[in-house]
This record gives structure tokens, C-alpha cells and sequence, in this order.
């Protein structure tokens, strides 16, 4: 079998017109012979395709900082006490700062009556970063030992619970309250009765 002659002409694959056997483009239809044919782009398409490939890498930081919520995502969840210590566990998913405002414990007792303590050292204005975690204790003040045993002493406890406040970027409030249970009040009674017999608080 002879070798084929490259100067015999062949059909183009797409307008079937006489081409060069040889040729990689079809002189009638302008289309290419091998798998290029298959990327039906002009070359004007294919230099806006790359122009706008080029554009788009130096935009796309940009372009997610601008659709990023520029505003922080403050959340706070309960992990139980141990002995005067409750533990706390802040969350910012946002990209602003934001702070946690307070933290108050309350005491219910049978006839709906109150008394609420501010916890420290709290969360009280200390800020949390945006995407940043903080774990942290926030405890019954020493101070309010003698007030929060006589309280219990004399009332007989419904429930008990604990309000955190965060202040998010742009001045919206977060909150949430966390149900502390009675033997959970019991151990910080127990605590602070042997601390004030250990470490007696000066006499106002």
C-alpha cells in the first residue's frame, strides 16, 4: 500500500469543501481540522474569555470583602459551674468586634419573688474579635456571699438562671437565657459559706 499523498486534497470536517490533505484549517469555513473544531469560540470570544479571566482574579478579594456582612455575630453558651465559677463560652462569627454587656444571675423563689446578682469578673465590656472564641469564668461576687445565703436560707427556690447580653456592631442586641440548676445553687451556697468562714468579710 502506498503511502498517501499529501498534496491530494481531503473534505473539511465541517463545510465538506476540498482542503489541503494536510491542512489543520479549512481555507471556506475558517474551522480547525483536529479537536479544536469542538471549541466553538471565535478568537474575539476567546480574548474577552481571558481578559475577563485576568479582571476577575484581581477583583475577587474585592469583591468578597464587599459582600461580606461587615457586622459582628456575638453568641454566648453555658457549660455548668464548678464550685463558685460558671463557664462560659463566647462566639463571634462575624468580621466586627463585639462586646458582652452583662451577666446577671436570678433567683425565683415560690411566690415569684426576686433577686438578681451581677457576676464577675464577667465579660463586661471585654471584646470579642470577630471570628475569635473566648472562654472565660465569671463567678458570684464575695461581697454578695452574705446576701445570697441569707436569701436561700429564708426562700425556697423555684429556679434560678442566668442572663447574658452581648452588644453587636451596629447596635444590635444579642441575649439568652441559661437555666441553672437547684443543685448547682446548693454548690455555690456550700462554697461561699466555707469561704466566709475561712476568709470573713470585713464589716461595712
Amino acid at each position: 500500500m502506498r503511502d498517501e499523498d499529501p498534496r491530494e486534497n481531503i473534505r473539511c470536517v465541517v463545510c465538506q469543501e476540498d482542503i489541503r490533505n494536510m491542512a489543520r484549517k479549512c481555507v471556506h469555513c475558517d474551522s480547525f481540522q483536529d479537536w479544536r473544531r469542538y471549541l466553538n469560540f471565535s478568537n474575539t470570544v476567546l480574548a474577552l474569555l481571558v481578559a475577563l479571566l485576568s479582571v476577575s482574579t484581581v477583583l475577587a478579594p474585592i469583591l468578597q470583602e464587599a459582600f461580606e456582612k461587615d457586622t459582628s455575630n456575638v453568641s454566648v453558651t453555658y457549660h455548668g459551674i464548678h464550685e463558685n465559677l460558671f463557664n462560659l463560652v463566647a462566639t463571634n462569627t462575624g468580621t466586627k468586634d463585639g462586646v458582652i454587656s452583662e451577666e446577671t444571675l436570678t433567683l425565683t423563689n415560690e411566690n415569684a419573688e426576686t433577686i438578681s446578682f451581677n457576676l464577675e469578673p464577667n465579660f463586661s465590656q471585654v471584646v470579642i474579635y470577630g471570628g475569635a472564641t473566648l472562654q472565660s469564668t465569671t463567678r458570684l461576687n464575695p461581697l454578695d456571699f452574705e446576701k445570697y445565703i441569707a436569701w436561700l436560707d429564708s426562700n425556697k427556690i423555684e429556679h434560678a438562671q442566668i442572663l447574658v447580653r452581648a452588644e453587636n456592631y451596629q447596635a444590635s442586641v444579642w441575649e439568652k437565657v441559661f437555666k441553672i440548676e437547684k443543685a448547682d445553687i446548693r454548690t455555690i451556697k456550700a462554697y461561699a459559706e466555707k469561704f466566709l468562714l475561712y476568709q470573713p468579710l470585713p464589716k461595712q
